[in-house]
């Protein structure tokens, strides 16, 4: 009977120890759920915010230097920088949007958009937006010329399929200097582009980049 008694006593204790360990690997399964949904969400919102960032880019297709004299002397006075959102971007605020301009010599930062409009791009000329720059405070604003398009746009802002050119009133950019541009959007990443300008110069339109 005592034996039978002891056996009793070792089963009821293995079936405890047996039910314990059952809910602990419920408790701990729960919680790796728990924690594997709150990685996914984490996942998923910082991946629409990436993605985010990266459709907002505002893209440089082309940086031309103006010179107004032929002479050799004469030093690139305006920057004519081509750009257009990249693909799936979503549309840029001018109001938010500001460069930052280096050169070696000179540094200007937080470069703002001087709101100057255009009544009808279609028919501006470079002659038009050169004097929409001149009429910005030298070297701290930009202007904006949308390319292709007639009086129906907005000029507070870049939109999807739109090439625009971000008019800036260089100051006096010599030969051979390292240039460096960022702009920063109101949404999305920051570009920035570097480019040295030619040893000489010949003609009044300079490729500068790409």
């Amino acid at each position: 009977m005592e034996h039978n008694r002891k056996k009793a006593m070792s089963g009821i204790s293995t079936l405890i120890i047996f039910i314990a360990l059952i809910l602990v690997a419920a408790i701990a399964a729960l919680v790796l759920l728990q924690t594997v949904g709150t990685l996914q969400s984490q996942a998923i919102a910082t991946g629409k915010e990436s993605q985010k960032q990266v459709s907002g880019q505002l893209q440089v297709v082309g940086i031309t230097g103006v010179r107004t004299s032929l002479d050799a002397s004469g030093d690139v006075q305006y920057l004519r920088i081509l750009t257009k959102l990249s693909p799936g971007g979503q549309k840029i605020g001018l109001a938010g949007t500001t460069i930052n301009y280096t050169d070696g010599v000179n540094n200007q930062t937080g470069i703002s958009y001087a709101s100057t409009v255009i009544s009808d791009n279609q028919e501006a000329t470079a002659a038009t937006a050169m004097n929409l720059a001149d009429t910005a405070t030298r070297n701290s604003q930009y202007d904006v010329l949308w390319l292709g398009l007639g009086s129906s746009y907005s000029s507070e802002s870049i939109d999807t399929g739109q090439l625009v050119e971000i008019w800036y009133n260089a100051p006096n950019l010599g030969v051979n200097k390292d240039v460096t541009l960022t702009i920063y959007p109101d949404k999305g990443s920051v570009s920035q582009l570097s480019f040295k300008t030619p040893t000489s110069y010949d003609v009044n339109y300079v490729t500068l980049y790409p």
